[in-house]
């Protein structure tokens, strides 16, 4: 079967059981080396078949037995016969060539891919199983997440609608009533008045040398001047409060005296019986919106003060379109006359060098006429907003086992120009504290942008103080 040379016995051998029991070729020739199937996955690294043995056909593969003639055979696996089941499972079930072995796989152990080795075939069962339940809640775990992102959608979209629906509220309100303004941006308008006043006072008042002249200072200014100088009994003693050579006590006062004014004279203040002017509106109207908002607030309840400031913002975001310039010709006119009253008491305290009517007139370009405009916007807001200066009354402080008077400083409305930042904070010993000199005013709101909430009142900025101890 394998050619001239082979004998029954090698014939048998090739059929041999196939793995790790497979027993290699034999020949009659003692005194050629057996050589080792190529086959065998067990022992790769066997012996090849010395040179004499495939003398007869040296072009064959060194792992196939030589070709016996056989009739019958299969001519692409010599000594295989078409008919033997062996033809389709045994060496290959196709007709290919057998596969070459490379030096790695023979170092690595190689395994036909058709063999049956029962260390790769084994069933793994315990494992599959876990390996199926594991898939199992892994699936159920995805199907709970997209349920769970199902669901957050859903939320996501009825919040969109309501968002969209409360911007529409909102755009339509602010069509009718106007802007309504963040407290952010109402406090960065309010800065922008009250900030310019500092260099303002350092310009006008560059020298202390000077002692103060009263003559021509009406007394009537007394009460105004006690709101900036709580400690002041009357207008003769200002003098003293203000010595010569103190130029920092100076400026203080003259920084307070201004935002006094610029607070009295245009911006709203917190009790709304005493309206004070809109300066931008002419006086005609000025007058009679003055007129019906004081019949209006004399005759409301209480509990009907969101109807009033809807009115107040409605009524004023109307004039606003009317009237949007405060270059009018008579609130010019009425802001130089505010100007003049504000220069007639600190006159005296100019530096010789100042020109004052070139400070007169920074004082309404950059101060009061910004004024102006925020009053504008402070009307025709739903919320109630409004400016106050701290109305400081000397009281009797306890100090050791004695009492002073003075008038005490409150850390929820106060800022202390002079200390730390911490030291305002609430639990300090406030009470050794007495207020000197009040600065700025404090900026102050009522209610909220929705008409609501008016009888809580929240401090937006603090009144600036300067304090000496007790």
């Amino acid at each position: 079967m394998f050619g001239r040379e082979t004998t029954p016995r090698q014939e048998q051998s090739y059929y041999s059981q196939r793995g790790p029991g497979r027993q290699p070729y034999e020949y009659d020739n003692r005194d050629e080396k057996p050589y080792y199937e190529g086959y065998n996955r067990t022992q790769p690294n066997a012996p090849a078949p010395s040179s004499n043995s495939r003398k007869h056909d040296s072009g064959r593969s060194s792992h196939l037995p030589p070709p016996s003639g056989r009739s019958g055979e299969s001519s692409g696996y010599p000594g295989v016969s078409a008919g033997d089941p062996r033809y389709h499972d045994g060496f290959h079930g196709s007709h290919k060539a057998t596969p070459r072995i490379s030096s790695t796989q023979a170092a690595r152990g190689y395994s036909s891919p058709n063999t049956n080795d029962y260390r790769d075939s084994a069933p793994q069962k315990p494992a599959r199983q876990q390996l199926n339940r594991e898939i199992e809640s892994l699936q159920k775990g995805n199907k709970k997440l997209e349920e769970q992102v199902q669901k957050l959608e859903n939320e996501c979209g009825r919040l969109k609608n309501r968002v969209e629906a409360m911007q529409s509220a909102q755009d339509a309100q602010e069509s009718r009533l106007g802007r309504q303004e963040q407290d952010d941006s109402v406090r960065q308008q309010f800065n922008n008045v009250f900030q310019p006043i500092k260099k303002w006072s350092t310009n006008f008042c560059n020298d202390a040398s000077q002692p103060i002249n009263m003559r021509g200072i009406s007394p009537a200014l007394t009460p105004l001047v006690q709101r900036v100088l709580p400690g002041l009994g009357s207008l003769e003693e200002l003098p003293q409060f203000l010595p010569v050579g103190d130029k920092k006590r100076r400026k203080m006062f003259i920084r307070g005296w201004v935002a006094l004014n610029v607070s009295f004279r245009i911006l709203p203040g917190p009790n709304q019986q005493e309206i004070r002017s809109d300066l931008w509106l002419p006086k005609k109207e000025r007058e009679a919106v003055r007129s019906l908002e004081s019949a209006f607030i004399l005759s409301s309840e209480k509990d009907s003060q969101s109807s009033y400031h809807e009115w107040r913002a409605l009524t004023f975001a109307l004039l606003d379109k009317s009237f949007p310039s405060t270059q009018d010709r008579n609130t010019i006119e009425a802001l130089n006359d505010a100007v003049r009253k504000t220069l007639e008491l600190i006159r005296p305290m100019a530096s010789p060098k100042a020109s004052l009517y070139e400070l007169e007139g920074t004082l309404c370009e950059d101060i009061f006429v910004p004024a102006v405009e925020l009053s504008q916007v402070l009307r025709r807001q739903r919320a109630h907003w409004y400016l106050r200066f701290p109305h400081m009354t000397a009281a009797n402080v306890p100090l050791g086992d004695e009492y002073v008077e003075a008038c005490s400083f409150q850390p929820d409305q106060m800022t202390d120009v002079d200390s730390p930042e911490d030291e305002d904070e609430p639990g300090q010993n406030h009470y050794l504290k007495a207020v000197d000199i009040i600065i700025l005013p404090g900026l102050y709101k009522c209610g909220n942008n929705d008409g609501e909430q008016y009888e809580i009142e929240s401090v937006v900025e603090k009144a600036q103080v300067s304090c000496t101890c007790i």
